[in-house]
């Protein structure tokens, strides 16, 4: 989310305005509007980067429920990950 506010706020605003205005989560509507998630975007960033497989899904699965097509080790991960979201909305 950092990134993208750093590379693209034009573009960016306007979509957490939107979240923030239509009480819509963040993820759903950068999809709607790019047809990709911070989520998503922040996965492919860390490959780039050399992090592990396992970290890198868990990222990019962290707002799905359903993570079963993931390593146990990425599964868990990403319920980590899910639960400090929720921890932070609050």
């Amino acid at each position: 989310m950092v990134a993208l506010w750093r590379c693209a706020k034009d573009d960016y605003g306007p979509v957490l305005d939107e979240a923030t205005t239509n009480s819509k989560q963040l993820f759903e509507v950068e999809s709607e509007t790019w047809g990709v998630s911070h989520a998503e975007l922040t996965s492919e960033l860390l490959k780039n980067w050399g992090l592990p497989e396992s970290l890198c899904d868990a990222i990019a699965a962290h707002h799905n429920t359903d993570t079963e097509t993931l390593s146990d080790k990425a599964a868990t991960l990403a319920k980590v990950i899910q639960a400090a979201s929720l921890v932070l909305q609050r």
